[in-house]
């Protein structure tokens, strides 16, 4: 993977100390290279991690022959052979990367190119002739994009913090506020806008061209539409078996083209098995990697992963995640992030990233598998929750108002709440809306304003299959913004590429049209599973889903103690009632209650914030 980066001025010549500023802190994105190329009023910049030996030939960033196109891509094509074979006439070929195939495609096809790319990207290309720049990102965000503009200065880079430097020389940062209490539900920011004012992330599956002679944005593409796909009624649920295990091998199989070693994250969960299995097939000696907790038996799973390593004959590389290593990677973590992220699973995820690194600079993953195929009990009870009549619903608030606080209060309590709420309520161990008021009196928190992100794509969904309504809308939200996000920092901040094949847009495309029936005919991610069980031993597949779980309350209590308090107590910011945060922070201490989920999201947060005023 890279990270990249552009400035483009107005009326002068960006500054080149702050540049290099923004491009050093993308080291980590790419420690392999840097390239550097000035343009007329503008600087672009790539930082690279080494996956494919394109030679020096195929370095970034990189211009067209005629000095018309010029690009920064960060990102992995799989089908750069059929894009390739598209291009007539036949430019001749400088690389072997795919990079340059995506710069002469853009020359050729524009924007239009995006939805024909198969992979994971982010990239800017900059039109000399019409004086234009465009950025697009990948179908489902996988690389991020962040892009920021003012009546002098357009800009964009991989992560937030290189933006920083660049746009303190044009105006003063501010957080955005509207962003805090959605981060306190989500645990993450939703959506387009980032925690800074004035800072946007791209949206995935979006082509973005900025005027720069007119300097304004021209247009914004939204090149893939799965919302639109229709259910296909017709079809069985063996030929629905036949075509998803048609479509993973496939997606897995082109996953594979590297000139560096790649490996795989095995956790011995259905997900990862499955990419595990099939990636066997092509790979017959590739090393799988577990995390091991020898520590905490209940969330250990790595006898699983053994036994599917063992069955597929993968070479197994245990690696133990003690205590002591909590702090470590913790604090690696938070040098290393800008936007918070309050998902405690980050922190293994790190830890497994790095020892992975040192071995291969590629892994795939099983991201994706239940967002693909029904695998969280929200997907399951938000199907049937629209079933149960309006008059019901309100009784069954009312109901669970008056209960004491638990999951069957919540659940009562919240089935009342519109789809597009409960989509991010249930399953998720946020406070309710009501109950964080009280940590953020003065916010806004209705249902329009937190969760407008996703009131905004649940109105464009088409279909009646509540099932698939469900996980579209995690595709367009938990997914880029959650998931993806920590995946992505978790392994760029351990310079390792991460892969994840059960998101190939051609098998979303397939799954997003099976009914929902189909999907749950034999249970949560029936038809996954059914495939798995072909390969690796029943046990792991048709086994309690535990997740990538993590003893975030005891950690509060014990091992990042000393990290975590002074962020609490020490760091005021305006946004939090200080006298909440200490009372809630001492009842968590006695071991009587868990505030681990809110308390955690808070010292996440004002470590953000003292950082942004440090700046």
């Amino acid at each position: 993977m890279c990270g990249i980066i552009g400035i483009f001025e107005r009326n002068s010549q960006p500054d080149q100390v702050s540049f290099r500023a923004a491009l050093k802190s993308l080291s980590k994105r790419g420690p392999d290279g840097e390239g550097v190329v000035e343009l007329s009023n503008a600087i672009l910049g790539h930082r690279r991690l080494s996956i494919r030996n394109a030679g020096n030939s195929g370095a970034q960033p990189m211009t067209t022959p005629d000095g018309a196109f010029t690009i920064v891509y960060d990102g992995a094509l799989y089908n750069d052979i059929e894009i390739k074979e598209s291009i007539t006439p036949q430019p001749v070929w400088r690389s072997r990367s795919d990079g340059e195939v995506v710069l002469h495609a853009f020359a050729k096809h524009g924007a239009s190119l995006c939805n024909k790319l198969n992979g994971m990207f982010a990239l800017a290309v900059y039109d000399k002739d019409r004086s234009q720049v465009t950025l697009a990102r990948d179908h489902f965000g996988k690389k991020p994009l962040y892009y920021y503009h003012d009546d002098n200065c357009f800009a964009f880079a991989s992560e937030l913090k290189a933006l920083l430097p660049i746009i303190k020389k044009h105006t003063q940062f501010s957080v955005n506020s509207e962003a805090v209490p959605k981060y306190l539900i989500y645990g993450y920011v939703p959506g387009e806008d980032s925690c800074v004012t004035g800072i946007k992330r791209l949206a995935p599956s979006t082509a973005l061209t900025f005027d720069l002679s007119n300097w304004r944005v021209l247009r914004k593409l939204d090149f893939w539409k799965p919302e639109c796909i229709g259910l296909n009624t017709g079809i069985s649920y063996d030929e629905a078996v036949e075509e998803s295990e048609h479509l993973i091998d496939r997606a897995i199989k082109c996953r594979l083209v590297n000139d560096a070693p790649t490996s795989v994250f095995l956790s011995g969960g259905v997900d990862s098995s499955a990419v595990a299995a099939f990636a066997a097939k092509y790979v017959p000696n590739m090393q799988a990697h577990s995390i091991v907790y020898p520590e905490l038996s209940s969330i250990d799973e790595s006898k699983y992963a053994h036994k599917v390593a063992h069955s597929l004959g993968l070479p197994y590389n245990p690696h133990p995640f003690q205590d002591h290593d909590v702090v470590s990677t913790f604090s690696s973590l938070l040098d290393y992030m800008d936007e918070p992220l309050a998902d405690g699973a980050l922190i293994p995820l790190h830890f497994l990233s790095k020892q992975t690194a040192s071995q291969a600079p590629v892994a795939l993953t099983g991201d994706g598998g239940d967002e693909l195929f029904g695998g969280y009990v929200k997907h399951r009870a938000q199907r049937l929750a629209e079933g149960v009549p309006s008059c019901l619903r309100a009784l069954s608030g009312f109901i669970g108002a008056q209960m004491p606080s638990g999951q069957i209060s919540r659940l009562l309590t919240t089935l009342p709440y519109p789809f597009f709420a409960r989509q991010y309520l249930w399953g998720s161990g946020s406070p309710l809306p009501h109950v964080l008021k009280q940590w953020m009196p003065d916010a806004e928190w209705s249902n329009d304003a937190v969760f407008s992100d996703v009131l905004n794509y649940d109105a464009c969904w088409q279909q009646r299959d509540n099932l698939n309504r469900s996980l579209f809308l995690d595709w367009r939200i938990l997914l880029p913004d959650g998931g993806l996000f920590k995946s992505d920092r978790a392994s760029m901040a351990a310079s390792l590429e991460m892969r994840s094949p059960l998101l190939d847009k051609d098998l979303a495309e397939f799954v997003i049209s099976l009914p929902g029936r189909l999907k749950l005919k034999k249970g949560s991610k029936s038809i996954l599973k059914e495939t798995t069980a072909k390969y690796v031993p029943n046990e792991c597949v048709y086994r309690k889903k535990l997740g990538f779980a993590v003893p975030m309350d005891q950690w509060l209590r014990n091992e990042l103690r000393a990290i975590v308090e002074p962020l609490l107590l020490e760091k005021e910011t305006p946004f939090f009632s200080k006298n909440e945060i200490l009372r809630a922070w001492q009842e968590h201490q006695t071991g009587n209650c868990n505030h681990s989920f809110v308390l955690f999201r808070i010292a996440l947060f004002n470590k953000f914030f003292t950082a942004l005023n440090s700046c």
